[in-house]
């Protein structure tokens, strides 16, 4: 499930590049959000545990702190992206700071993956 993450945070990267460029054709906002509740349902499951699913809560205090750094990140960068679509779009500033988080997201998210595996 934690590597899986890597994987949605890059899908929602390119979505939201794709729904920036008015790439309809190729996203629409409702499979946008379809990428990002997936990424935080399972951010939920990692951080929690989920019984009913299997999941255990992290073994580790560091663990649990890394997977909250990533969440942390995330809702910055899921934040800006859902005003993309908003009236004023994001600013030249935001795109870059778009740009960075998506990078954070997917560093900080590989070092969780890491940190389970040691």
């Amino acid at each position: 499930l934690a590597g899986r993450q890597r994987m949605l945070s890059q899908k929602a990267s390119k979505e939201a590049c794709f729904f920036k460029l008015g790439l309809t054709f190729a996203i629409d906002e409702a499979t946008m959000e379809e990428t990002f509740d997936a990424f935080e349902s399972a951010m939920a499951q990692l951080i929690n545990g989920d019984a009913a699913q299997g999941i255990l809560a992290p073994p580790t205090l560091q663990i649990r702190r890394q997977l909250e750094r990533t969440e942390k990140v995330w809702r910055e960068f899921s934040s800006l992206v859902r005003q993309i679509n908003g009236t004023e779009g994001l600013s030249p500033g935001d795109n870059i700071k778009l740009a960075n988080l998506s990078d954070q997201v997917l560093s900080e998210m590989d070092l969780a993956v890491l940190m389970y595996t040691q």
